[in-house]
């Protein structure tokens, strides 16, 4: 079995969950080499000791492990090309960032013909939980492996998931996605009905908060609700793509969903009205707005 080296690892993708991940690793003595397609997004896990490299191929050459956190499928085929390709022998590709359980697959076997090992790990959280290091790991891929990486999961997580080979671990996000975008749906309909009623926001906010329909998501996106700022700590845009890589997998399995789907036909039509830059719960303001 081969060992890797987890004492220096690379990660591209700095946006809102990889930063924070990075500053965990670099807070707990891990070596981090990073790559951004931004440079300036590098500025504040340098001033921690975070080595920048000016290209994914120089960040490649001197790590074993390479971390990947970054918006798509279609972003990873961009990292992933010939010449990075080409340098991947005996190396470790760490995929964190949510695709399909069939595109995790293709990576798996495309690394496989240039000899590179491949692990797919999401994770479940928001960048607030992420910041907290409170996330958890959805782990897939060879087991001697992923327990190589279990103490750098560690740095930013309190708990590793094991699912066995590569795809079950993103069908586990996207499962665990689904269900969290309906419950925002859920708790947005709630509020926009009760509001035909003149009771105030905050009233029928301490009423779910003492029921029991009350979680710790719906007291995440309380202070949003209140004062109808949706700054994002999970994006419409990445939910609305989770949601329509997990009606992709509805088909492929000929199942229907109600529930997946009916959420998927609204944060689509939130995102395409202009809110996918927002946070995910501003769906509550999209479904105010329908008649």
């Amino acid at each position: 079995m081969q060992k890797f080296n987890t004492n220096q690892v690379g990660w591209i993708g700095l946006g809102q969950m990889g930063e924070p991940m990075v500053k965990h690793l670099l807070n707990q003595g891990t070596k981090v080499g990073v790559y951004n397609r931004s440079k300036a997004k590098c500025e504040a896990v340098v001033a921690l000791g975070a080595t920048a490299y000016d290209s994914v191929l120089e960040l490649v050459q001197a790590n074993e492990i390479i971390f990947l956190m970054i918006a798509d499928y279609q972003a990873v085929q961009q990292v992933l090309d010939e010449k990075v390709l080409s340098a991947l022998k005996g190396k470790l590709i760490v995929n964190m960032s949510t695709i399909s359980p069939v595109q995790n697959q293709a990576v798996e076997a495309l690394l496989a013909q240039y000899g590179a090992e491949f692990v797919e790990a999401p994770v479940s959280g928001s960048s607030k939980v992420a910041e907290a290091g409170k996330l958890l790991v959805l782990a897939a891929g060879k087991e001697e492996i992923v327990e190589q990486l279990k103490p750098l999961f560690s740095a930013f997580s309190t708990t590793t998931f094991y699912y066995g080979e590569v795809g079950k671990a993103g069908g586990m996000k996207l499962m665990i996605n689904s269900l969290l975008g309906i419950f925002i749906q859920a708790y947005g309909e709630a509020l926009v009905f009760a509001d035909q009623y003149g009771i105030p926001k905050e009233k029928v906010i301490e009423m779910i908060s003492g029921s029991a329909m009350n979680t710790a998501i719906f007291q995440a996106k309380v202070p949003m609700y209140l004062q109808d700022d949706f700054s994002p700590a999970f994006m419409m845009k990445h939910m609305t793509k989770d949601f329509n890589l997990a009606k992709a997998e509805m088909l492929k399995q000929g199942r229907s969903f109600p529930l997946i789907e009916q959420a998927a036909t609204s944060y689509n039509q939130a995102n395409d009205a202009g809110l996918s830059e927002v946070d995910m719960a501003a769906i509550y303001q999209f479904l105010a707005q329908v008649k």
